[in-house]
């Protein structure tokens, strides 16, 4: 990747054009072998792939080719007095080559997009997907090698010790999707080289809800944020701030809106489940401890099978702020499980969220 780099052909436009044009046509011819992959990964249904992930990687790739031209032009910007005689502009430059550590909940979309923004901006791309998707790395690895530049864009496969070696080398610029925990070994090793570093992480994204609202239709819009993909999404809603009148009502209709999706048993619905048994076993393993504060009490759901990787679409009442009290409350919880806090009033809950 560094010699394609250095070659310099990765920042003429044509090359960047040719490689997302032939982006385009990959996702195009080979949406049913991705929507096969993500459903052995993730159990993903046909749709939920489709939607989710293949269309609008495509689309991406479709925007990012019609926008290059207006994107590489050099943007006049005014110099002041200093620079009062002079031309003054801003060019956008390639910065070499790029790491991309893919995600393993939506490994289509978020190892494709970050890709096509780097090839759009003149780069070689060395792409590490998750290991724990296996099928879907496969795939994008053979895809990739077919349908574009081997030597600029390259896959590397593997669990942490390929990562460790990866980020041994210096690269010029590296895109992280996932957890906190992973993204300061990110940053400790990307500060050797002073190499910049992008990453999107989760968080435990809150709900407000008070008895302004109409339950039903407030309802629906949570219950889909948050099943989508098993909950396994980092801007799923985590927790609901609710005022302690509106708890009861909010959780019925919750209820409603899961079986409205779902059906009343999930089970003979497709939909996507936990990823694997470490995940699984680390939401059984809150959810228990959860179950055993006073005053926890489970509105919906609360099922789960193992052998299937089945944890069904969970909401929790009496749930308390204190994550010292409340382990669902510790971190951001990454599955089905959606647990209702009673406030006394929205400025409690403001401040709750602010000191997280």
């Amino acid at each position: 990747a560094r010699e394609a780099y250095a070659s310099g052909r990765t920042r003429t436009i044509q090359w960047r054009k040719n490689q997302l044009k032939a982006a385009v046509k990959m996702v195009s011819e080979n949406s049913a072998k991705l929507a096969e992959a993500l459903n052995k990964d993730l159990g993903k249904p046909y749709s939920e792939a489709m939607g989710g992930e293949i269309v609008i990687s495509e689309a991406d790739a479709l925007e990012t080719l019609n926008s290059i031209d207006e994107w590489v032009k050099p943007e006049k910007v005014d110099g002041g007095l200093a620079f009062a005689l002079d031309t003054v502009e801003v060019r956008r430059d390639p910065l070499g080559v790029v790491l991309i550590i893919g995600a393993w909940n939506y490994p289509v979309s978020l190892v494709l997009q970050p890709l096509f923004a780097a090839i759009a901006a003149g780069n070689a791309v060395i792409v590490k997907p998750s290991e724990v998707s296996p099928h879907t790395a496969v795939v994008l690895t053979e895809l990739t090698r077919k349908y574009l530049d081997p030597t600029a864009i390259q896959f590397v496969n593997g669990a942490i010790p390929e990562t460790t070696a990866l980020l041994e080398l210096r690269f010029d610029h590296i895109l992280y999707t996932g957890n906190g925990a992973v993204a300061k070994i990110i940053m400790a090793a990307a500060s050797k080289h002073l190499t910049p570093v992008v990453l999107e992480l989760g968080g435990k994204n809150p709900v407000f809800v008070d008895g302004t609202v109409d339950f039903d239709i407030t309802a629906k819009r949570i219950a889909w944020g948050k099943t989508y993909n098993c909950g396994q999404t980092c801007i799923a809603p985590d927790y609901i701030l609710c005022d302690r009148k509106s708890v009861a009502p909010l959780a019925a209709a919750l209820k409603r809106a899961i079986v409205s999706f779902y059906g009343e048993d999930p089970r003979n619905t497709p939909m996507a489940h936990v990823v694997n048994h470490r995940q699984f076993d680390r939401l059984v393993a809150v959810f228990n401890r959860q179950k055993e504060v006073p005053g926890t009490q489970v509105a919906v759901g609360g099922d789960f099978d193992r052998n299937a990787l089945y944890f069904s679409h969970t909401v929790l009442t009496g749930v308390g702020l204190d994550p010292a009290e409340n382990p669902i409350m510790e971190d951001e919880i990454f599955g089905p499980i959606l647990p209702i806090i009673a406030i006394d009033s929205i400025d409690e809950g403001i401040a709750y969220v602010r000191r997280r």
